[in-house]
């Protein structure tokens, strides 16, 4: 093999690692896609980031923005979390409370008496009572003590007055005063029991609870795509209080309406006029949605951005808060027919359901008017874009 033979090889080898080298970077490198859409990244294992490359999706406790991020689909307080783990609720669990200073017969507090609320939603803390009691206990202790040295004292004034008579009957009368002040506090629980039973049966407090309430994601879904829609043509106007009637008892209520039962007393006798129409039908109205407060539509946007993760997929599910919503304003109502199709509120509008074709015509007999892409909502004397006669 000559001299020219070993360069040609050396060189071939060279070019052979300098191509596989090249190979590995491009297949390493991350794929392009575009508009936050991670349909254009070749794995399912990827979403599409904000720098329009695919990255590989997040495992559970990895930081996160938005959903289609982790793993598990579920960014919650921006960390990917898997929707099992984000539901869990966990066990009842009475907590005693611990005072700053631990005081012997005080200390520590127990839960007994804690237990479920009773048929008044009621439920018992024992912490006050069991504080009175180790306080008297503690009380006891000191001045049996105090008393005590007072006996000690005496005696020793006794035992040093070398027969000083006023020494001795001053001796007497502290060891006397000692003695009677013990037997009063060793006696004080059946003299107090004796004025009144109640003054040392220490009973446990009562509160009420407050049930803990689950957020119902189908309201997030109701609360605002329509809202966003209304925002052009709809003056910025919050119903005032004195602007809004209850309207339970006018009509059957349902969903988020069992709450916030109000409207604006503009649409009440629209709402009125509906209920007689449904009726002359055979049918019967059910308000799921009306009046809604601005405190309840930020409750909701809260929510939903801590759901979805980024305000940007948060506004596709639900409205900002804004007086330019309609069901802020009092005048708007999500409906149905009593039957199958008030479960299918945020379905698929579709005119074969005669209980929605039926709906369509009642609301617009009585003057309201829907809002296009939802058969179950309805306006009243608002102007806006994207409403149709039903």
């Amino acid at each position: 093999m000559n001299f020219v033979e070993k360069i040609n090889k050396k060189t071939i080898f060279i070019i052979i690692l300098f191509t596989l080298f090249l190979f590995t970077q491009v297949n390493a490198a991350p794929a392009v896609c575009s508009g936050g859409k991670d349909e254009m990244c070749p794995s399912s294992d990827q979403y599409c980031a904000a720098s329009n490359k695919c990255l590989p999706k997040r495992l559970d406790g990895i930081s996160c923005v938005a959903n289609h991020e982790c793993k598990s689909d579920s960014c919650i307080e921006n960390k990917c979390a898997s929707s099992a783990a984000s539901t869990e609720k966990k066990p009842y669990e009475a907590i005693a409370p611990t005072l700053q200073i631990a005081i012997p017969t005080i200390q520590p507090f127990t839960t007994k008496g804690i237990g479920q609320p009773d048929k008044d939603g009621m439920i018992e803390l024992p912490f006050i009572g069991q504080y009175f009691a180790g306080l008297y206990q503690w009380a006891l202790l000191v001045a049996g003590l105090i008393c005590a040295a007072f006996i000690v004292f005496g005696g020793f004034m006794y035992v040093t007055s070398s027969g000083d008579k006023q020494k001795i009957t001053l001796a007497k009368e502290r060891i006397t005063a000692a003695l009677s002040g013990l037997f009063l506090l060793l006696s004080s629980y059946t003299i107090l029991y004796i004025i009144n039973p109640d003054l040392v049966n220490f009973k446990s407090s009562k509160i009420q609870v407050i049930e803990r309430e689950e957020l119902d994601i189908q309201q997030i879904v109701n609360a605002g795509t329509d809202n966003d829609a209304a925002a052009e043509g709809v003056e910025p106007n919050c119903a005032a209080d004195s602007d809004l009637q209850k309207i339970k008892g006018m009509v059957k209520l349902s969903g988020a309406a069992l709450k916030d039962d109000y409207l604006h007393k503009d649409a009440i006798n629209a709402l009125k006029k509906a209920n007689e129409i449904a009726a002359s039908y055979g049918k019967k109205l059910v308000v799921i949605a009306a009046a809604r407060t601005k405190q309840k539509q930020e409750y909701l946007w809260a929510m939903a951005l801590k759901k979805y993760g980024s305000e940007e997929i948060a506004r596709k599910k639900v409205a900002k808060p804004s007086c330019s919503a309609p069901h802020m304003t009092g005048r708007a109502i999500d409906a149905c027919l009593d039957g199958p199709t008030c479960s299918k509120v945020a379905g698929d509008f579709t005119l074969t359901d005669q209980d929605i074709t039926d709906l369509q015509k009642i609301m617009q007999a009585a003057g309201w008017k829907r809002y296009c892409p939802e058969w179950w909502h309805f306006e009243y004397g608002l102007k806006a874009s994207g409403r149709c006669s039903p």
